[in-house]
């Protein structure tokens, strides 16, 4: 075998150390995009973090005095909440402001309630037997009242108008009177009438 001169070895030597130099070279140029890469370019000893939750609403209500009675009322004549002193009162129960309508499903016409007779009230259109307002003077006061004076009763629910509404769910806000009036028509057979009130809750936007 022939030797090999020290001049070679050194110059063997120098490639040597430059190519490990450069492989070494390329090594941490790779890792450093890699974390680029990765996220971790910049460590940092804290970090945050956000949790969310959303609360649902209910639109809850409760009607006290479920049941008014107008007593004896003769033919062409009414009666009403303010005579009996006798009126619905609804609370909100729920976690939510409110709206609600009022209806009669079942009448021949809007208005007529539990009547049949056909003259007087009857004869009107919408008949005007069986009316309903909302009195937000007598508890809460800052529920919106659409109806402050007797109209005749639907037999469904006015997407456009609300009996009332903004009725909070809070303190002494929270309850809204309602009041009946009756009127027979000339025609009407004698007898108990009865009729089924539906107030249909749902949620208001807050405030007027």
């Amino acid at each position: 075998m022939k030797e090999i001169s020290n001049t070679i070895l050194a110059v063997l030597l120098v490639m040597a150390i430059g190519v490990s130099v450069i492989g070494a070279l390329s090594t941490m140029t790779r890792i450093n995009e890699m974390t680029k890469i990765s996220g971790f370019y910049s460590l940092s000893t804290t970090g945050t973090s956000t949790a969310n939750a959303t609360v649902g609403a209910t639109s809850y209500i409760n009607v006290s005095d479920s049941a008014i009675d107008l007593g004896a009322i003769q033919q062409g004549a009414y009666n009403d909440s303010e005579t009996k002193s006798d009126f619905f009162e609804i609370q909100n129960d729920g976690t939510t402001y409110i709206r609600v309508d009022a209806y009669a499903s079942g009448q021949s016409k809007n208005g007529m309630g539990g009547f049949d007779g056909i003259l007087g009230c009857a004869a009107t259109s919408p008949a005007t037997c069986l009316k309903i307002k909302c009195n937000n003077t007598v508890a809460g006061t800052n529920a919106v009242c659409n109806q402050t004076i007797y109209k005749p009763l639907n037999d469904t629910a006015d997407a456009n108008l609300a009996l009332f509404e903004f009725m909070d769910n809070t303190g002494s806000d929270d309850k809204v009177i309602i009041g009946i009036n009756a009127t027979v028509p000339e025609d009407e057979s004698s007898g108990d009438k009865t009729v089924t009130i539906t107030f249909a809750a749902s949620a208001s936007r807050v405030g007027t």
